[in-house]
């Protein structure tokens, strides 16, 4: 299956807790899309690392 996650950017996130929510849900052999908003580089690279597999 696939998870998309979606919302507009909000300083209440943090990039490293999406990393993790991302890793989780690879371990349950989900497919992983984002939808989060600008964020930079650093950010991007590390939900790419973490799993996700598509960013709209």
């Amino acid at each position: 299956g696939t998870v998309v996650l979606q919302a507009g950017e909000d300083p209440e996130f943090a990039p490293e807790a999406i990393a993790t929510l991302i890793q989780q849900l690879k371990n349950l052999g989900l497919a992983v899309t984002l939808s989060l908003g600008e964020w930079d580089r650093q950010t991007y690279l590390l939900w790419k690392q973490a799993g996700a597999d598509r960013y709209l």
